[in-house]
């Protein structure tokens, strides 16, 4: 008998083991979104809502970072949470942040209500904050980075710019060797601005920044979502802009129909109606490119999505998108990071000409948020579509 009763007794162990053993709802995880506006949320802003998160302790920063609760890793942890109530949920991204200016040091943001404000601390001095008070049991960084350090806001800008006669002074953009020199080395007064070629060492830096301050159990890296493409696989382009662009090789009256392609819809907007957040053109080598700083005679100048042709889509996809994505995953490989891939798969059929875009157009972002910084970013049908694969990816890793 007493055999028989420590068998049962060693059966019920083993059961209780294995049914928690794998999932301890009795730890605290501490989830952190960390990034740049892509994963801020920036773009999913309704009209007349506030900058809020479901996050802890940083509310004000919200703010000044066009931080929502519709973001991807938001929406993903709030679901969640529902099966884990030991999960705590920190965000710290930032619209606008790089690997130096904003994770690693200091960054200014937005303006607040037409104020600039004082320059919040780096991503990983707040998240080693909110460790000390917390004081999880197991830590998990979600990270989007990569796209403002070669320039992605610059190249939308250079590529929907025009002055107000119609004549955009890049010409057309794929053709310019100034935005692909910058693309690729950087703007060397801009340290922001490092270009795809010393990218993949910012990762590196990064990652033993991380590692060594942090010491997170694991740390997924997210690619980049495709907004290029239209819902037939076709890249999009303002067929009017595909008209002028062509150097009168097809009719300029010729109809949208007959293209056979879905056009770009984005009415112009015209940045004199408001601050632009630190936009400033630069004359160089003939070519003009953008920074941070302050646009001269707005009154001069209109910017529209209908502005970019097919084939600067094209070139935005081939060498901005695609490098990019293709430097993340090497990233993940070497510094042991979890890529997040398929979110580029997911987007097609979803680009910002499509009748079912999960992108905001200049119109849009202006309409939704009164800024301009949400546009190209994904709408809140393309944040919650994206949510579903992190979701699925976190909960692997609890």
């Amino acid at each position: 008998m007493k055999m028989k009763n420590l068998k049962k007794l060693l059966l019920v162990i083993s059961i209780f083991v294995g049914l928690t053993g794998c999932y301890n709802r009795e730890e605290t995880i501490m989830i952190v979104n960390m990034g740049d506006s892509y994963t801020s949320g920036d773009g999913t802003k309704l009209y007349n809502e506030t900058w809020e998160t479901v996050a802890i302790g940083e509310v004000e920063s919200s703010l000044q970072c066009h931080r929502t609760k519709y973001n991807r890793t938001a929406l993903a942890v709030t679901r969640l949470q529902q099966k884990n109530s030991n999960i705590k949920y920190v965000d710290v991204s930032c619209s606008g942040a790089t690997i130096f200016n904003g994770i690693l040091g200091p960054f200014v943001g937005h303006p607040v209500n037409g104020k600039s404000q004082l320059p919040l601390d780096s991503q990983l001095d707040q998240i080693k904050e909110q460790i000390d008070k917390i004081n999880p049991d197991k830590i998990i960084l979600v990270l989007s980075v990569g796209g403002n350090d070669i320039g992605f806001s610059a190249i939308v800008a250079a590529c929907s710019f025009q002055f107000l006669e119609g004549i955009n002074p890049w010409g057309n953009c794929q053709e310019s060797q100034n935005i692909k020199n910058n693309l690729n080395n950087g703007v060397r007064s801009n340290t922001a601005f490092i270009g795809l070629d010393l990218l993949p060492a910012a990762y590196d830096k990064l990652a033993q920044k991380i590692n060594k301050e942090i010491k997170p159990d694991q740390v997924l890296i997210t690619e980049y979502p495709d907004p290029t493409k239209d819902s037939n696989n076709n890249f999009c382009g303002g067929c009017q802009s595909d008209l002028m662009k062509n150097l009168n090789k097809v009719n300029p009256f010729k109809k949208d129909q007959e293209m056979q392609k879905e056009c770009i819809k984005d009415d112009d907007f015209e940045p004199k109606q408001i601050q632009l957040g630190g936009l400033e053109l630069i004359k160089a080598g003939g070519d003009f490119v953008f920074s941070w700083g302050t646009i001269p005679k707005l009154e001069l100048i209109k910017f529209s999505l209908q502005n970019i042709s097919t084939k600067e889509m094209e070139f935005a996809y081939n060498e901005v998108l695609t490098p990019l994505n293709n430097t993340i995953k090497e990233a993940a490989k070497k510094n042991n990071w979890i890529l997040i891939g398929g979110l580029e798969k997911l987007s097609l059929n979803h680009g910002i000409c499509s009748d079912q875009s999960w992108f905001n157009t200049f119109d849009q972002s202006w309409q939704n948020q009164e800024n301009i910084t949400g546009v190209l970013h994904p709408n809140q049908q393309g944040h919650q579509a994206f949510s579903e694969i992190l979701e699925i990816e976190i909960e692997k890793i609890l």
